[in-house]
């Protein structure tokens, strides 16, 4: 009887591990949810100082998509772009526009979750060095080149911008992209199926002080009044400390949840005027905070990825050191039975040998005695 075989992109992961059969239902209800959600935060983020309306520097549907694809499979990209051209046409963007801006964003968001899945190695988490590099390279700097650079021409080709306004549109769309790719992707990416939280122990209290420590100096940096130029960067990078605590003490998921509370605070406080890089208008301020928060994303990202790699490099040899040294007990042990058997087949052996010999001996001073007499 032939086998009934099963299309492997409708399967879902089950929480335990392996798979359960995806339906077609539930994954109509994923691709419409992705494009709901895609559309609610795209539609945040364009209130947040847009570029000639289109292109934001506040872009978290980028990483939305970017973790959905890699968490529910690349099958539900339907969802990123009827999401995309929703957003796009309710902000008054042409059809043929917004349809050419869905096209870049998915194939943005279709080729950063291929280069995670076939560069980078990825299988359920974010953690190692190596899906993170590919993460901030191929995701959040180069598959952001596509959204960009289609997006930008759709709205030149269909009259929304002028012919000088492209490249500030362009660099605009670019940075907004690779901000959520690094900042919100990471997030979700490694949250993913996460435990419930610990109950009050030490390092609970740990990660609530962290939190606090977060909040903390993300309100004074960020909701402060404008310093000058000369001390901007050294104002914001106070936070960076902090953020390596995250990285040190709790790993990719420390490093991500604080980058992304920090992140919110400074946006906020951008859109209040405050902050060490508020400029003219508000999109100028986004665009040197959001390049202060990818970067800061990025060097964040990388020391969490080492710190697991170091991680797991060290439970290996732990586990291999337990392994042997296993071994070289269960060998002592078997020699130990080995020995206690000798005895015991020795013992077992020496009292009908001895009988034998004495045996023996006696017959052979019995034939010697007859030998004599004859």
């Amino acid at each position: 009887m032939a086998q009934a075989r099963t299309d492997p992109s409708s399967l879902e992961e089950h929480p335990r591990g392996g798979s359960a059969p995806r339906s077609a239902l539930g994954r109509l209800a994923l691709v419409l949810a992705l494009a709901a959600v895609y559309v609610l935060a795209g539609r945040a983020g364009l209130l947040l100082g847009p570029v000639h309306v289109f292109a934001s520097l506040v872009w978290a549907p980028t990483g939305i998509s970017l973790a959905a694809l890699l968490i529910f499979g690349t099958e539900l990209w339907p969802g990123v772009a009827l999401g995309a051209l929703l957003v796009n046409v309710s902000t008054g963007a042409p059809l043929l526009s917004a349809a050419g801006i869905a096209f870049g964003n998915t194939l943005e968001a279709l080729a950063g979750a291929f280069a995670l899945l076939r560069l980078g190695g990825f299988r359920r988490s974010l953690d190692g060095l190596r899906p993170v590099l590919v993460l901030i390279v191929a995701a959040g700097a180069s598959s952001t080149l596509i959204a960009a650079t289609v997006g930008a021409a759709s709205l030149l080709l269909g009259g929304r911008i002028a012919r000088g306004d492209f490249f500030e549109t362009w660099r605009t769309w670019w940075l907004g992209d690779g901000a959520g790719d690094l900042i919100v992707a990471p997030l979700l990416l490694a949250f993913r199926g996460a435990p419930a939280p610990p109950r009050w122990t030490r390092r609970a209290l740990e990660a609530a002080a962290l939190c606090g420590a977060v909040v903390v100096a993300s309100l004074l940096i960020f909701l402060s009044l404008p310093v000058s130029e000369a001390g901007r960067f050294i104002e914001a990078s106070l936070l960076v400390p902090i953020l390596m605590w995250g990285a040190l003490r709790f790993g990719m998921k420390g490093a991500t949840a604080t980058v992304f509370l920090a992140s919110g605070i400074a946006v906020w406080g951008a859109t209040l005027g405050r902050g060490p890089f508020v400029q003219a208008t508000l999109s100028q301020s986004l665009l040197f905070l959001q390049s202060f928060m990818a970067s800061t994303a990025t060097a964040v990202l990388v020391v969490a990825a080492v710190i697991a790699d170091r991680g797991r490099a060290y439970e290996a040899e732990r586990a291999s050191r337990l392994r042997a040294e296993a071994a070289e007990a269960e060998a002592k042990r078997l020699a130990g039975v080995q020995e206690r058997l000798l005895a015991v087949v020795g013992h077992d052996l020496r009292n009908p040998l001895g009988a034998i010999v004495a045996g023996l001996s006696l017959f052979r001073k019995h034939r010697r005695d007859q030998l004599e007499r004859w």
